[in-house]
């Protein structure tokens, strides 16, 4: 009971019986508690390590998704529709066109030209 000295709630019996029972089970669930408790020490200790490796993971998920957005892009790029051969070729062909079809506009000046420099520019041309 209550008060008694050596009853089953420790020497002080009482509340305060009780309350030593309490820490005696305490200090076993303590004992039992340590291993767990170094279990979570170094679970905490490699935890910045698992995060690196979660980095890493995230960096090689992005590097990838970069490359696949890399690709993407390169092919909705247009395509060239000739070659700097081609086109060259047929700027000159649209030069010579123009000037063979507009000889005709200015035919009677060029041949005047012509005409003063055959004579040294005694003769103008005109007739």
């Amino acid at each position: 009971g209550r008060g008694q000295k050596g009853s089953e709630h420790g020497e002080f019996g009482g509340a305060l019986g009780e309350c030593s029972a309490v820490t005696t089970d305490a200090s076993v669930s303590r004992r039992n508690a340590l291993p767990l408790f170094g279990a979570g020490a170094l679970a905490l200790a490699a935890a910045p390590r698992v995060a690196l490796a979660d980095d890493d993971a995230i960096a090689a998920i992005a590097a990838r998704a970069n490359a696949a957005a890399a690709a993407e892009r390169e092919a909705k790029k247009p395509k060239p529709l000739r070659n700097d051969e081609e086109s060259s070729f047929q700027v000159g062909g649209v030069l010579v066109a123009g000037v063979a079809l507009s000889v005709p506009f200015f035919f009677k000046n060029l041949q005047r030209l012509g005409t003063k420099i055959a004579s040294g520019g005694k003769d103008d041309g005109r007739g």
